[in-house]
């Protein structure tokens, strides 16, 4: 008899150019199916037949059909935006993941890093002796010998299965007083 897992809907926002995971939780042995659907777009992986059938055309969309079970994208845009689901079915039942993806305007400033943990994926475009990014602590962004030009907004997203969570900072940098 097969049974219904609880699905599960999440909302997720990017800034415009940055990548985006999705990952179904694939806890259920035994699957037989899973199906990626955006718009009129669907992927579906027939696991127990080793077949597959796809109707994306996005190039920064990738899925890979050795793991079916994550979708990325690539250099966010507003087009990406709306309803991603992903069917999963086994022998024991069914479970659907749904996210919301919405895409805003990047921020002014420079985009400085992104580290996909389940695919140890790292994006970075910039190169500093003074800013570092903590290889054992990805979220740790250290800032030595501040300068004026590091002022501004820093904004750390965490992703998870369960949601994303922002943290902004505002770094002001003033010049050192007297007699230090």
């Amino acid at each position: 008899m097969l049974g219904h897992y609880p699905d599960e809907h999440r909302n997720i926002t990017v800034s415009r150019g940055e990548p985006v995971m999705f990952t179904c939780n694939l806890s259920m042995i035994t699957i037989t199916q899973i199906t990626w659907i955006k718009d009129r777009f669907i992927f579906s992986d027939f696991i127990s037949k080793n077949q597959n059938f796809s109707n994306f055309t996005s190039d920064r969309l990738k899925i890979d059909s050795g793991f079916p079970s994550t979708l990325n994208i690539f250099n966010a845009q507003h087009d990406d935006a709306g309803l991603y689901r992903c069917n999963v079915t086994g022998r024991n039942g069914t479970w659907t993941a749904t996210w919301n993806l919405a895409v805003t305007e990047k921020p002014e400033g420079r985009f400085l890093f992104s580290y996909l943990i389940l695919k140890n994926l790292t994006f970075s475009n910039f190169t500093s002796d003074r800013l570092k990014i903590d290889s054992v602590f990805p979220s740790t962004l250290n800032i030595f010998n501040a300068q004026h030009d590091d002022a501004g907004l820093y904004r750390c997203n965490v992703t998870g299965l369960k949601g994303a969570r922002t943290v902004v900072w505002n770094l002001a940098v003033t010049e050192k007083p007297e007699g230090r």
